[in-house]
């Protein structure tokens, strides 16, 4: 189960329509994948609220609110001229959902209106009072449906591979995180020397030897999806502590990979935590004692179809291996090797001055 698929399924599974081994992988994924249970969260508020607007007299609804949902979901993740238009109407698709609601009860009150001719006066002051409190009700709603309306445009977003910044998450916009940089926040956090690394890489030594860097959390390989901690162990004094990514738990952005740059600063490559196409991210230069990090390539930076994967240090050089889709669904890359002078700065951490281009494939 990936997260595509359970955005496909996702209907179903709200509508409680899936065979039981489909309903137990979701589960399963949603245990493990918080952006979609962020999803699944949003939906089922959705639904109750839907359910609840198309209460009138004992009659219910059972399948207006799926054949809607289905739709609005096509019309956001279709690809025709109209895309953008298409995409408002997911956006706000608690006001269309709300407009089809008072439509359905107009309809299935018209006839009770009719039957009441001969008292219009009341009909009337009962249709009144009727929008009053359905304005009301709106109005107290209003901060439930905005912090989900931001939860769903978060998650999709993601899924896009565009993500904000982790030190203005509130101030997101989809259409300005392509060219915005990423400047990741790190906490030191003293940790005891039973607590071993779990699911870590093997150990790096610095190269003086006098500290070893691991990444905690995503497997022998850091491939697998998750959120790590870069764990630092200085042998004089056997001090053990963890870089972890501050602010972090909406983006949820990790470590991927990190070699020594010297004795006491770092490489990382930082990148979003699930998905199967995120292999890598931004390049970041980090002071493992202090915490202090620099994107030092900002010209990629929140890039999501041209990702850093891995760096090797030489003498004068750092040459970037880097994964660039082709397609704006991200089902074909290539690889290429970037090769660039450095300078360290106090401001900026590195100075990188690209040299070559090498493709790899």
């Amino acid at each position: 189960m990936n997260c595509k698929i359970f955005m496909k399924k996702l209907p179903e599974l709200i509508d409680n329509t899936l065979i039981y081994d489909m309903k137990e992988a979701m589960e399963k994924h949603m245990s493990a994948c918080p952006e979609c249970r962020a999803a699944y969260e949003a939906e089922k508020s959705l639904d109750e609220m839907f359910a609840n607007a198309l209460q009138f007299e004992d009659i219910k609804f059972n399948s207006s609110r799926a054949e809607i949902m289905r739709s609005i979901d096509k019309n956001r993740y279709g690809k025709g001229p109209l895309k953008k238009m298409k995409y408002s109407m997911r956006k706000f698709r608690w006001q269309i959902v709300s407009t089809a609601a008072i439509l359905v009860i107009g309809i299935v009150s018209a006839p009770l209106i009719m039957d009441f001719n001969s008292q219009r006066d009341n009909a009337d002051q009962y249709m009144t009072e009727y929008a009053r409190v359905g304005s009301v009700q709106e109005s107290s709603e209003a901060p439930s449906m905005k912090e989900a309306d931001r939860v769903q445009n978060d998650f999709s977003n993601v899924k896009m591979g565009i993500t904000a910044s982790l030190n203005n998450p509130e101030s997101y916009d989809a259409t300005e995180k392509v060219n915005q940089v990423y400047m990741p926040v790190f906490e030191k956090i003293a940790i005891n020397k039973i607590e071993e690394p779990k699911l870590a890489t093997a150990w790096k030594k610095s190269p003086d030897g006098s500290l070893d860097i691991t990444i905690s959390g995503k497997g022998e390989n850091a491939s697998e999806e998750g959120i790590a901690d870069l764990v630092v162990y200085r042998k004089q004094d056997s001090a053990l502590w963890k870089l972890s990514l501050a602010n972090n738990e909406v983006k949820q952005f990790t470590p991927m990979f990190v070699e020594w740059f010297d004795n006491e600063n770092v490489l990382t490559v930082v990148g979003y935590g699930y998905g199967t196409v995120t292999a890598g991210g931004d390049l970041i230069f980090l002071n493992v004692n202090t915490g202090t990090a620099f994107n030092v390539y900002p010209e990629n930076s929140m890039d999501y179809k041209n990702q850093v994967v891995n760096v090797v240090k030489t003498d004068d050089t750092l040459e970037l291996t880097l994964r660039l889709y082709e397609d704006d669904s991200m089902t074909s890359y290539k690889m290429e090797k970037r090769i660039f002078n450095y300078k360290e700065d106090e401001t900026n951490g590195l100075i990188l001055t690209e040299v070559s281009r090498i493709p790899q494939n």
